[in-house]
């Protein structure tokens, strides 16, 4: 007797091919959870704000403290000596590929309100200090506290990091999108 019959055959092939058709069918699936498509861009975004909010703008000895001085010129696109940046635009400061776009904001309630605000730094006289960006002037030497590329308004998709640091004695929210 043969071990082997026609009918023995053809159920064991068709059972091969389904168990492949299972594989190739489902196995993809399963892994998709786990890809991340731009999987660098989260961890660009928190790259930034850590390196700004814990060297850049300010020292590593005191993390979250930005020197006011640094804060204000990088965001007025200045790169003087004695700060902890270099460049001439955002994206050299940041060292970013052409091709990624970000925005920096810093934003609180510096006023007493209920709300967080866009802010900006007065450079009056007599009290310079923060303040809501609607009463800054910018003919004044005021600077807006928002550097980088207009945030989209198409509600694209965007990463955001947060670190909540201290500029000039107020504790603000350092906004970095990236895009």
């Amino acid at each position: 007797m043969r071990a082997q019959t026609t009918l023995d055959f053809a159920i064991g092939i068709a059972l091969f091919l389904g168990v492949l058709l299972f594989v190739f069918t489902f196995v993809p699936g399963i892994l998709e959870p786990f890809e991340i498509p731009d999987e660098e861009d989260p961890a660009l975004s928190d790259r930034i704000a850590g390196s700004l909010s814990q060297g850049t703008l300010g020292s590593p000895e005191h993390p979250y403290v930005l020197d006011r001085y640094c804060t204000v010129e990088f965001f007025d696109g200045n790169a003087p000596d004695g700060c902890n940046f270099s460049g001439n635009t955002t994206r050299e400061q940041l060292n970013l590929e052409p091709w990624q776009s970000v925005n920096i904001s810093l934003e609180g309630n510096v006023t007493g309100g209920t709300s967080t605000e866009q802010l900006c730094w007065e450079r009056d006289d007599n009290e310079p200090g923060l303040n809501k960006s609607e009463y800054c002037d910018p003919n004044n030497d005021d600077v807006l506290l928002t550097v980088g590329d207009e945030r989209p308004d198409d509600r694209g998709a965007t990463i955001t990091a947060r670190r909540i640091v201290s500029v000039g004695g107020e504790s603000v929210t350092m906004r970095v999108v990236l895009w």
